[in-house]
């Protein structure tokens, strides 16, 4: 991808997040998806995502593009 674009990419994922926590909540997340914290404890409450089975988070894994930049070099 273009690098000048990066930023085009980043706000527009930003305002789609936006849009579908005003309009979709119901269906976007629930309150309990993501890690909270209890502001007068401070204790973290974890989120669903943790007891999940979540298949869409991979760890990541090494490539043959590890030497990109020291084969830019030569």
């Amino acid at each position: 991808m273009d690098p000048n674009k990066i930023d085009f990419v980043v706000l527009a994922a930003c305002v789609l997040h936006n849009f579908l926590r005003k309009h979709a909540k119901s269906s976007y997340r629930s309150s309990n998806s993501f890690d909270q914290e209890m502001l007068d404890t401070g204790e973290i409450v974890p989120g669903e995502w943790r007891q999940s089975q979540n298949q869409h988070l991979h760890g990541l894994q090494l490539g043959y593009n590890r030497n990109v930049a020291e084969n830019a070099k030569q």
